[in-house]
């Protein structure tokens, strides 16, 4: 109890369901010195049968909840090629994107069936989403200063225990 001065976390809770994540936090807390600070990155838009992240508000909601001061925060992973591609093709589907795009899972699966029944096919949407990936890491520091926050898929936080 109040034994650490730090703690991190890195991609853990929003692989813990909503309803654990309460205890989660608390325990966080309970460690914590006062004045200790708990680094933590998450994911703040991608969710999914093992994906229970949060926005980036609510990130910050529960950690109040749990006796914990917002210090600062950061986006990143904005991955604008890959993510833009995503966000086509589910307007393609008929669906609308609204800044939560479906989970990875989805695509995958998409994929892994569309490979099933072309293996060209497959293996050369496979290349495009490469490409789009490694092509959208050297624009991201441009994107992470001009596009809207909306646009990241991560976050970086850092808390101060009340």
């Amino acid at each position: 109890t109040g034994s650490f001065d730090l703690a991190n976390s890195v991609t853990v809770l929003q692989h813990v369901p909503y309803d654990a994540q309460v205890e989660a936090w608390r325990e966080i807390r309970r460690v914590l010195v006062k004045g200790g600070h708990f680094i933590m990155l998450e994911a703040v838009i991608d969710r999914g049968p093992h994906v229970f992240s949060r926005s980036r508000e609510e990130w910050i909601r529960e950690a109040a909840a749990a006796g914990l001061r917002l210090h600062k925060t950061v986006l990143y992973d904005f991955a604008p090629l890959l993510y833009g591609m995503r966000a086509l093709a589910d307007l393609a589907r008929g669906g609308s994107s609204e800044g939560k795009l479906p989970p990875v899972e989805d695509y995958v699966r998409k994929f892994r069936s569309i490979g099933e029944r072309r293996g060209l096919v497959h293996g050369a949407w496979r290349a495009v989403l490469h490409a789009a990936t490694m092509l959208s890491y050297p624009i991201e520091p441009v994107i992470s200063l001009t596009g809207p926050a909306s646009f990241a898929h991560h976050a970086g936080f850092v808390f101060q225990a009340v």
